[in-house]
């Protein structure tokens, strides 16, 4: 009887976190009996899904693991029956879906996982330099401070608080060359999560295409 090893678990290992209760057709552990699935199985773990990347792991483990050599094996074995969901027994295997291997090659050794090692190291501060597009800083009332809210991603923020006089300097030469013609650079360092500390803004002209 074929069963499963360490490589079966692993490419099985994708579709659990997508399938509870683990279906009994489908081996737990290593050790465990390969049973052929029965014809239409995909179809059956299907409706067990939730609808999206769930069906898209189905298929890629369902591919893998029915053309593992253990699953192969399992097909090929004499009076080799398929199995429903709950691993009943429900027809035998058809000839022409049976693949009769031959010996199986000398695999070399397993690459040994690369140990990841994790280095603290403590620093004064991070430096921070953020590119901002010219044509999102708006003019603000005279008077009041600017705190300059960057978003990167999906929820990450960090506040720069920035020198009116200098925002002010900025939107000018903006203005003046045209949001299309400059680069706008915030720079600072950060201590805390999520502020920009001494934060500065430049504007500096592009080079023109073609220009060294």
């Amino acid at each position: 009887m074929s069963k499963a090893t360490q490589w079966t678990i692993n490419t099985l290992a994708p579709l659990r976190e997508h399938l509870s209760p683990w279906p009994a057709v489908l081996p737990s552990e290593v050790g465990d009996p390969i049973r052929p699935l029965k014809i239409g199985a995909r179809a059956d773990l299907a409706v067990l899904l939730p609808d999206g990347e769930a069906h898209e792991v189905l298929s890629r483990v369902l591919r893998r693991y029915t053309r593992g050599r253990e699953y192969l094996a399992a097909l090929a074995a004499p009076d080799a029956m398929r199995h429903d969901l709950a691993g009943n027994p429900v027809e035998p295997v058809a000839e022409e879906h049976r693949i009769h291997l031959g010996p199986k090659a000398a695999q070399p050794p397993a690459p040994q996982p690369q140990e990841t090692v994790i280095v603290t190291v403590k620093i004064k501060a991070l430096k921070v330099t953020a590119v901002v597009p010219p044509a999102d800083l708006k003019p603000l009332p005279p008077g009041v401070d600017v705190v300059l809210a960057l978003e990167v991603g999906d929820g990450m923020k960090a506040m720069a608080r920035l020198n009116p006089k200098s925002y002010r300097k900025a939107l000018a030469t903006i203005a003046e060359l045209g949001a299309e013609n400059v680069a706008v650079i915030i720079q600072g360092q950060m201590t805390r999560p999520g502020l920009i500390e001494g934060a500065g803004i430049v504007v500096q002209p592009k080079k023109p295409k073609g220009e060294p």
